[in-house]
This record gives C-alpha cells, structure tokens and sequence, in this order.
C-alpha cells in the first residue's frame, strides 16, 4: 500500500546496498540507510538510469549491488498539463507541471484510505528547475523539491508517520576539447516523525547533508579517464542517538581501455575518509569481452 517503504533490490543485494540518486546525487537515506523510492512522483522525471554490478569504485561502499539515478528535467516546449485520477479506497491523484524553454515546475499530491485498517497516506510534493546558462559547450542548472509524506502505519503496533524532504542541486558543465569538467554542490534534509500509538511514544530523527562534486573526464581515444572529488557534510539530530556530525571525502578514479575492438578493461579505485573510521578503499578491475 501507500503507507508501506518503496526500496529495490537488484540482484539478490539488500535495499541499503542500492545507491539511489537524483540527478547524480546520492540521497540520504536517514537512520536506516533506505531511500523510500515512493517519495519520488515520476511526474517531471525524463529519464531513470539502472547499473546493475559492484561499482563500488565510483560511489563507494552503498553501490555494491547496483545503482539507481532518478534524471529530473522540467523544461523543454513551453506547455502545461494536468492530470487528474481516482480509485477505489477513496483514493485520488492529482499532478500540474507548466515547463518553459529555460525554467518549469510540478506540483501534485496524493490521498488514500488504504485498504487496511489505518493505512490512510497524505503525500505532497513541489518541484522546480532554472537553467540559466545553456550553450553548446556548457550549462548551469538548478533543481530543487520538496516532498512531503504522512502515512497512518497499520498491524498490531500501529503508529503515524511523517516524512518531510528537501533537495537542492546546482550543476555546472564545462566542455573543453575530449574532455569536460562537471561541479554540483547540493543540500538535502531528512525530517522523520514517528509516534507509537501504542506505547504513546514520539520519535523525532533529522538529518541534514551538504556536499560538493567535481569530476573531471578524458578521453583520449583508447582511454575514458574519469576522476573526481567528493566531500559530504553530515549532522544528525535524533531523540534517540542525539546530535552528531561527520565530514567525509572522496575520491575516485576510473579507466576504460579499449585493447581492441572485442575487449575493454576498466579499472578503478576509490578511497573514502570517514570522521572515526579508518581509511577505506575500493579496488575494481575487470575485462569485458564483445562477443560480436
């Protein structure tokens, strides 16, 4: 139902092994680890990319089975729609998005009863997109949403949930002659209340990322070189485990050779810095054969 968590699971992995993105940047999943993949309207999304494999040496230790990215774009021809559906469980949908060549938006929510008892799910969301630079050797774009989830929690402990997200990405791409470099700085937070109706207890849990991308890419014919910076910036502020706060850096460097036109090698490693762990890295090598 509406009110349950969305995850994926790809190839047998757990859903916290599954690095979800939007727009190429990882989202936080909270105290669990899990992105709750319902959150997400497909209204205004052109385009969803799935790699199935450890790519452990691009996005670290979260993308051992696989990763997700949700490709969000809001502009093109100049129009509006609206879309509007109803069901059973007095349930209903509504989505308005307006798009302009360099700017647009999506609005819409979503209610049901549910077909359990108390399973009643609320969900809102606001999305909207500038891009005010786009050239044939470059573009600045601008992305933000809000998203906003209230689900009664049916079973024999029954409880009410809200979940509130907030994600902004700014993206910078420059060009240059076989290669382009790529910046984003972005900000997203996670806000889950929860209140057990049956030991009439209240959780609250926040959290809070900001975080910088630069990548820079190569390529010189038998080589696609693809390196990059990653630093995250952490807090989180939970009734339960209280306040805490973790800087993390990143990086990464991966090749593709082609030895010929039947066999590729790519190759990788990552390193990550984490407040309180040791350092970690992450190898990859592998050959890929064409058979045809």
């Amino acid at each position: 139902g509406e009110h349950s968590l969305a995850t994926i699971s790809l190839d047998g992995t757990s859903a916290v092994q599954n690095l979800i993105m939007i727009d190429g940047v990882p989202i936080h999943g909270g105290s669990t680890g899990n992105v709750d993949l319902s959150c997400f309207p497909l209204t205004g999304v052109e385009t969803i990319e799935i790699v199935k494999g450890p790519l452990s040496a691009l996005y670290g230790a979260n993308a051992l089975g696989g990763v997700v990215n949700i490709i969000p774009n809001l502009t093109g021809e100049p129009g509006a729609a609206l879309t509007l559906s109803a069901g059973s469980f007095l349930s209903g949908r509504t989505n308005l998005t307006v798009s302009r060549e360099n700017w647009g938006l999506a609005l819409g929510g979503s209610t049901t009863e549910g077909h359990l008892n108390h399973s009643a799910t609320n969900s809102y969301y606001f999305a909207a997109q500038y891009n005010p630079i786009g050239t044939p050797d470059g573009f600045l774009k601008i992305y933000g949403s809000f998203r906003v989830k209230d689900a009664q929690i049916p079973g024999s402990y029954p409880g009410n949930q809200d979940d509130q997200n907030i994600f902004l990405n700014i993206t910078g791409k420059k060009e240059l002659s076989n290669s382009y470099l790529q910046g984003k700085i972005f900000y997203q937070t996670w806000r889950n209340f929860y209140e057990d109706l049956v030991f009439t207890t209240d959780y609250l849990h926040k959290y809070r990322r900001l975080g910088t991308d630069l990548t820079y890419f190569s390529d010189t014919g038998n080589h696609r070189l693809l390196s990059g910076l990653v630093y995250n910036n952490d807090t989180s502020d939970s009734t339960e485990t209280g306040v805490h706060r973790r800087h993390e850096i990143g990086l990464y460097l991966q090749d593709l050779w082609d030895l010929n036109d039947y066999l590729l090698v790519h190759s990788g490693v990552r390193m990550d810095k984490v407040d309180h762990y040791q350092t970690a890295f992450s190898p990859r090598i592998g050959l890929t054969w064409f058979i045809t």
